[in-house]
């Protein structure tokens, strides 16, 4: 099974949940969760995994709990197979956070 580690720039407390989109090496990404008892990684991993098809046990943060740059672990696709998916990235619709 392919796996890969992908750093975020996490913003909670946002608007909406949002992909932004790749600042430098790191892909931006908006939640509505604040940063409290993990909602906010919560809601990160939940985002991804839906917008990626993939199961919302695939996407977990490996680095970077308590701060706004992260690792995740993405298991089902290389790197490749990622910013193929996530480019042009459409945020799918918003839910509550956790």
């Amino acid at each position: 099974m392919n796996t890969c580690k992908i750093d975020i720039k996490a913003v909670p407390n946002a608007s909406r949940d949002q992909i932004v989109g790749w600042l430098g090496e790191s892909l931006k990404i908006r939640v509505q969760c604040p940063p409290e008892d993990g909602r906010a990684n919560q809601r990160l991993c939940k985002l991804l995994a839906a917008y990626l098809e993939l199961p919302k046990d695939a996407v977990s943060v490996v680095h970077g709990l308590t701060s706004p740059h992260k690792t995740v672990e993405i298991r089902g696709l290389s790197v490749e197979e990622f910013k193929m998916k996530i480019l042009p990235h459409k945020t799918p619709a918003s839910s509550r956070c956790p």
